[in-house]
């Protein structure tokens, strides 16, 4: 090719990208909305539903025949191509750029090289679009250009060129956009109310969650065609659904729209109180169960409930007093019932109440009322089905199928389904007949189409969940022009979805989740447990938010959440002892079976004392205690054996009597009953009188005895080369310390609450393990204080009074001082007394605490170990005021600059095994106090009245008090804070803005693709934290508002709060 030839084509290059930039009509634009949606026919050559004649860019090479370089014929194609589908082939244009030069372009098709077709031709530009056909996407195409010029000399040049083309990164997103352009488009002019037209208040934010995740896959660049249809897939169920729920009503704007009697579907929602937030209670019903019923002029809305032994009560306001609901029926497989209420008028806000008793593990009672608000929306009467023509015996579409519409409607009136279908050929199918009381019987005919050829028929059914009896006759002519008449017989088969048994199931197993702790404790759940449940859970609640889910869908995850939750139940950690055999000396906790009472009544033993009780074991006596509810009092009790012989415990009219029955206090807030159990398998007869001077007689058998306070049997630790100590006391009840050998040895220890089992806030000030050290017989342990400016004096008792303890050392750098006193009896706890002084002289706090030493931990160790040395080994020595620490699990992690410097400020500890376990999940309580101590707050404690103060740790109220006061946290909707429970990333960043007094006027925007889905109580913070660049989302812009906070997240969240404060 010559200087002058190149240099015209050089020119024609310049104003063909000049042409570029000029916008083509609509029906070519291939910018922000690239798509041409001509028909509506279903191909995919990947196997999604798709539409034809939508276009997508393409790039594009031509290829070197036999090298994997650019061919010089490459420069004459325009670039991008265009790509189609068309009845399911790939359709691929392409813009030749020097017409008179390449006569003749040619493409490899079933193995021969063939002309393409041309679409157009522009003289002006010499330019031509042809267009070909390609298998497959993927595979090099052979194909041949030819190029016809003169030289220079003027002689002529034919050549024929071999190329391949090569299609660059086939990912066809065109009807993908299509959709996405089609479902924004509706919701953007989509309008939510009551009116008819509209649509149901938040079918709007459901939508859009959908849209917003398909944006996200098809402006994913690694994306897969698999995914891209999936997405599609997704989005046209979103739309369908949104479409199916629009608001048919009759007159609107007067309450029922001024319905006939009869029943209608309607949406309701129930939010806590004075709120628009949803209750809890809207997890315990069956949200598309909501029935309304017009009947004489009055309206009742009815519903179902979920967990419906564990809901005792439901009532709604009734003139001006709250009334039980009426019971419609109950399913006692499903543990569900339908209720019933009047409502006066549909267009106002009803107040509720609900009582919640519900026994959620042996040791977790959930026992709470709430006051709610219900609200209705969206009265329907008529709503999509989907439906199949079944074959008569097949289980297989019938050739009839082919004659009805998609879907069909449906209405109830007066508490009968009523179905209309439109046929489609209405002259070759005059007849439809269906089934009424075993005959068939011809529908209904509501109005006809001649135009269309259509009519719409009615008929009604008696069971939605069977299947339907029906015959079509077709009448028609043959090819050769002789007549056909045929009745076909089919099958009806309508898609009804029933959620309500997955709906109880995520119920309950959300309720086993949130009432769940991990640990190592009784009752308690291996580390990740909760998690684990936690994304089943999800899971079951995505399928079953899902319009469009099928019934194998929702049965699939039902399954599935059923076996996640019966694993769950099953790795709980069970210490009980075993009831048949000798119990030990000690103290243990038990719960209890006990049935209704035995008169009939049907009243619970719950409404009378509290669920378990402690046991008490000295010289092989079993004393039982029970707390009794207020004004109750213990007639009588009764051992009934095996035999069915029976024992006097009490005798009646001896309550106060000292023997093996007592009242333990007579103060209300501590009433308890103590009584000796000869026989832990046996049952025990209760006669209980209550505060009316009502009786009841209760059986009740032990359920299960958890050890809490057993003393070990003495053991020896073994030192190296030494074998047996021999030298032993010989008796078995002797002090661990007088079998030892001198030496050192490392040891664990727990400091608990005084005369309880929980771990004390002191744990938080003390490093493990300790060094014990036998001298002349006698233990010493040492170890060392955290944070040693802030504890004033730790005194330990000695020989029945408090003494202060030796101080080994001490460092300032480090805030650390070693201490060490000695031990009388390792097998025993060891009182103690510890005086804090943490913020200033008026804030000193004192705690009476136990020290109880692990010897199943003791090791012996080098004598010249120190304390230091050791903890090295086992655990990183977390400096809260200097220093660094090194954890063993965050030197890759995202967060190691924010862990480290939380660390530093003593924000935040890592474990005893030299791990911060960034991915794990933070609690309320510890979040609470890691806000706390990073900003210091002083002065703001208030006095705390949560409804579960008793089970908050006593080292997370100080911190609590302080937050509150400050107006970081505040209660759950039952007055409840719930210390245990795993802290939402919503909840988190509430807690945050309201640290920094962030602007919640509402003008900052969420640009989360599931921004729908985060609370409206916390909408406002969300994006106030995230536009100060304090929050972010996770993996692919989703904010995850639900899901639980990791120690990592709530660590880097504080670092981002110090940064605001400074």
């Amino acid at each position: 090719m010559n200087a002058q030839y190149k240099k015209v084509l050089s020119s024609l290059l310049i104003l063909f990208v000049l042409l570029a930039g000029i916008p083509l009509p609509d029906a070519m634009a291939v910018s922000n909305n690239p798509i041409v949606q001509l028909e509506s026919t279903t191909t995919s050559v990947y196997g999604g539903n798709v539409s034809d004649s939508v276009y997508q860019e393409l790039n594009f090479t031509a290829l070197h025949a036999t090298k994997d370089q650019a061919s010089t014929m490459n420069t004459y194609f325009n670039k991008p191509a265009k790509w189609k589908i068309v009845n399911g082939k790939n359709k691929v244009s392409v813009t030749i750029n020097d017409n008179k030069a390449v006569p003749s372009f040619k493409v490899e098709q079933n193995g021969a090289l063939v002309e393409t077709t041309v679409v157009s031709t522009d003289v002006a530009a010499n330019t031509r679009v042809v267009e070909f056909e390609v298998s497959d996407m993927t595979a090099f195409l052979n194909a041949m250009v030819h190029v016809s010029s003169q030289l220079t000399n003027g002689s002529s040049y034919e050549m024929d060129h071999s190329i391949r083309l090569k299609f660059d990164n086939v990912m066809f997103k065109g009807y993908l956009q299509a959709l996405i352009t089609e479902a924004q488009a509706f919701h953007d002019a989509a309008v939510e109310g009551t009116n008819n037209g509209q649509y149901p208040i938040g079918a709007k934010s459901t939508l859009l969650v959908a849209i917003n995740v398909a944006k996200a896959t098809a402006g994913n660049a690694t994306v897969t065609q698999p995914q891209v249809d999936g997405a599609q897939a997704s989005l046209q169920a979103a739309l369908t659904a949104f479409k199916a729920v629009v608001v048919v009503v009759t007159n609107p704007g007067t309450g029922t729209g001024g319905l006939a009697d009869g029943q209608y579907a309607i949406n309701y929602n129930i939010y806590k109180k004075g709120t628009n937030e949803n209750s809890v209670m809207y997890d315990y019903v069956d949200k598309s169960s909501g029935k309304l019923t017009v009947v004489g002029g009055k309206q009742y809305v009815s519903f179902n409930l979920l967990q419906s032994a564990e809901i005792t009560s439901f009532k709604t306001e009734q003139a001006g007093v709250l009334k039980e609901a009426d019971i419609v029926s109950r399913d006692a497989v499903n543990n569900s019932r339908v209720i019933k209420f009047e409502v006066n008028d549909l267009t106002k806000r009803l107040n509720g109440w609900v009582k919640i008793y519900w026994q959620v593990t042996p040791t977790f009672l959930y026992d709470n009322d709430y006051d709610v608000e219900l609200v209705f929306s969206s009265i329907t009467s008529e709503r999509d089905l989907n439906f199949t023509a079944l074959h008569a015996t097949k289980d297989e579409a019938s050739s009839m199928d082919k004659y009805f519409n998609k879907p069909a409607k449906w209405k109830i009136m007066n508490g009968k389904n009523k179905v209309s279908v439109t046929i489609k050929e209405s002259t070759v199918v005059p007849s439809f007949k269906v089934e009424q009381n075993g005959t068939l019987v011809e529908t209904t005919v509501v109005s006809t189409d001649a135009a269309a050829n259509t009519r719409v028929v009615e008929f009604e059914v008696s069971d939605m969940t069977a299947l339907l009896n029906a015959a079509v006759h077709v009448s028609t002519k043959l090819p050769n022009g002789s007549p056909y008449e045929m009745d076909h017989s089919i099958r009806l088969r309508f898609d009804i979805v029933k959620t309500i048994s997955l709906q109880a199931l995520i119920a309950e197993a959300q309720a086993f989740h949130d009432a769940a702790v991990e640990g190592t404790n009784n009752g308690q759940y291996p580390t990740g447990a909760k998690s684990t449940l936690l994304v089943a859970i999800n899971e079951a609640k995505a399928t079953a938010g899902l319009t469009a889910a099928t019934q194998q869908q929702l049965d699939g995850a039902q399954a599935s959440l059923q076996a996640a939750l019966t694993l769950f139940k099953a790795a709980a950690v069970d210490k009980a002892i075993d009831l048949n055999k000798p119990v030990k000396n000690g103290e243990y906790s038990f719960t209890f079976k006990a049935a209704v009472s035995e008169d009939g009544s049907g009243t619970p033993i719950s409404n009378y004392v509290a669920n378990g009780g402690t046991l008490k074991v000295v010289n092989g006596k079993k004393m039982a205690v029970i707390k009794l509810k207020s004004g109750v009092t213990v007639s009588k009790i009764q051992l009934i054996k095996a035999d069915g012989t029976i024992s006097e415990l009490l005798p009646q009219y001896s309550l106060k009597q000292s023997g093996i029955v007592r009242v333990l206090a007579n103060e209300e807030s501590t009433r308890q009953v103590e009584f000796e159990t000869e026989d832990l398998t046996a049952t025990y007869a209760l006669q209980l009188t209550g505060s009316e001077g009502e009786a009841h007689t209760f059986k009740l058998v032990f359920d299960k005895v958890i050890p809490v306070n057993v003393p070990d049997e003495p053991t020896t630790p073994t030192t190296p080369g030494t074998g047996n100590s021999g030298g032993g006391s010989g008796g078995g009840s002797a002090a661990v310390s007088s079998t030892l050998v001198d030496g050192k040895y490392s040891m664990n220890f727990t400091i608990f609450k005084s005369g309880t089992d929980e771990k004390s806030v002191i744990e938080e000030y003390v490093t493990r393990p300790g060094i014990v050290r036998i001298m002349g017989g006698k233990p010493y342990i040492s170890f060392i204080l955290k944070q040693s400016k802030e504890i004033a004096e730790f005194r330990v008792e000695q020989n029945g009074s408090l003494s202060e303890v030796s101080v080994l050392s001490k460092n300032d750098v480090t805030n650390t001082r070693e201490i060490e006193y000695e031990v009388k009896d390792l097998s025993a706890r060891s009182k103690a007394w510890v005086k804090l002084d943490e913020t200033a002289p008026n804030n000193i706090q004192s705690y009476e605490v136990e020290v109880a030493y692990d010897k199943s931990s003791m090791k012996a160790i080098d004598q010249n170990a120190t304390l230091t040395s050791i903890i090295e080994g086992n655990q990183p020595m977390v400096n809260p005021t200097a220093g660094q620490t090194i954890l063993n699990d965050i030197q890759n992690h995202w967060s190691k600059a924010a862990i480290e410097r939380a660390l530093a400020l003593g924000i935040v500890n890592g474990y005893e095994d030299g791990s911060f376990r960034p991915d794990g999940e933070i609690n309320r309580a510890e979040f609470t106090v890691m806000i706390s101590r990073a900003l210091k707050l002083e002065g703001k404690a208030t006095e705390l009245a949560f409804a579960d103060l008793s089970s908050i740790p006593e080292w997370v109220k100080p911190h609590l008090a302080q937050t509150v006061g400050a107006g970081i946290i505040t209660s759950y909707e039952d007055q409840t804070f719930r210390a245990d429970r795993k802290i939402s990333r919503s909840e988190i960043a509430v807690m945050v803005g309201r640290a920094l007094e962030l602007p919640t006027d509402g003008k900052e925007m969420l640009s989360f693709a599931d921004a729908e889905h985060i609370p409206s109580w916390a909408r406002p913070h969300v994006a106030a934290a995230a536009n100060k660049g304090i929050i972010n989302g996770r993996d692919n812009n989703l904010f995850a508002p639900n899901a639980s906070a990791t120690r990592a997240e709530a660590v880097t969240l504080i670092a981002k709060l110090l940064d605001q404060v400074k």
